[in-house]
């Protein structure tokens, strides 16, 4: 709504200061400073229209006073000058020039300015900023020894019990704002890639329930990922959802590699049990050698080896925390899970075998 600015640049101001006694906000500032000197005349309406002077006549005067008019061009070649009217700067030299400007009423009696108004010397801003039509000032900082997350929640906690006045609002913009907004955008990217990934392995499985069982594994994982930021300290980010991304696709190649060799042993006649035992003690190496080689290649990022690798640590810190969790549910979940599925077509090609003979016989 269209408040005066010194009320809004006051209620700024408070928020300000509570910024400034945070240890880990530096550098807070103002977008609105109230540091340009003017004069402000400031009409008394009732004895403007006794007078039968109007507003509008008034402002026209003393801009044309001030600052000129400008009637008409002239020309010169291809260029046009313009032709200022205005009173010399040596008539106007502060407020008592400015008061004893005269007026003229309909019935051509000069009035000076300060009999119909007064002239405040004041202060505003160099601009104003609006959103939306409304006038806004931005409160802005720096955030030092935590991340922009941690620092937002706790800038909300505490001015969650400050009361602004009718019409007021706070919004938090900035990184603060693209935060918020990357984050549920990563929220739904990771949803989209698991989802092309389950439609990849259903072409390629040509089934709907083994591609479920690696799938159901990947969410799981990420409990390791989110033991791994709780022990190194490090918040949840934009570059840690990525990290998810990345985890994810290394973990359904895992469980791709396991589980079609499982297909490929019991297509040779092997049990479900035989076929899930040999599959995991074989593929057991090549497995943990890829882990171990992109764990090897994330600790530099991880503990920070090297300049600019404080973006990329939530990164890295995600994928070793979920590789890690990750080679135990491959082994041990995956397998167990598969047994519960399929564990019971060895007992249905049993019965098939025994009933054969006895179609045979009675034929």
């Amino acid at each position: 709504r269209s408040e005066p600015l010194g009320n809004i640049f006051k209620t700024a101001s408070q928020v300000a200061e509570k910024f400034r006694k945070k240890d880990f906000l530096a550098g807070v500032d103002l977008s609105l400073r109230l540091n340009r000197p003017e004069y402000q005349v400031r009409i008394d309406r009732q004895k403007a229209m006794d007078l039968g002077l109007n507003l509008s006549d008034i402002g026209t005067v003393v801009k044309t006073m001030v600052s000129g008019n400008v009637p008409s061009f002239f020309k010169e070649g291809a260029y046009y000058y313009p032709i200022r009217v205005m009173m010399s700067e040596k008539e106007i030299r502060g407020q008592y020039d400015l008061e004893n400007i005269y007026l003229f009423t309909p019935k051509s009696a000069a009035v000076p300015l300060n009999a119909v108004a007064r002239v405040v010397q004041t202060v505003s801003p160099l601009q104003i900023d609006r959103k939306d039509q409304m006038r806004m000032i931005k409160v802005t900082a720096n955030v030092q020894d935590k991340s922009v997350g941690e620092a937002t929640d706790l800038l909300k906690s505490e001015l969650a019990a400050f009361i602004l006045p009718a019409g007021y609002r706070l919004n938090y913009g900035g990184q603060s704002q693209m935060l918020g907004e990357n984050s549920r955008q990563m929220v739904w990217i990771v949803i989209l890639a698991l989802f092309l990934g389950y439609v990849v392995m259903v072409l390629y499985f040509e089934s709907f329930l083994k591609p479920l069982i690696i799938i159901v594994r990947i969410p799981l994982s990420l409990a390791g990922m989110t033991f791994a930021l709780y022990l190194t300290g490090t918040p949840l980010s934009v570059t840690a959802m990525i990290g998810v991304i990345m985890l994810s696709g290394m973990e359904i190649n895992n469980g791709v590699l396991l589980l079609t060799f499982i297909d490929e042993l019991s297509a040779a006649g092997e049990t479900t049990w035989n076929a899930v035992t040999k599959a995991a003690l074989v593929r057991f190496r090549p497995i943990l050698i890829t882990d171990v080689n992109s764990i090897a290649g994330l600790l530099p990022l991880a503990f920070m080896w090297g300049d600019g690798t404080e973006l990329l640590k939530p990164m890295a810190v995600v994928v070793i925390g979920g590789l890690i969790f990750g080679m135990l549910m491959v082994f041990i979940f995956l397998p167990v899970l598969y047994m519960i599925v399929y564990g019971g077509r060895d007992n249905k090609h049993q019965v098939e075998k025994t009933e054969a003979p006895q179609l045979g016989s009675k034929i």
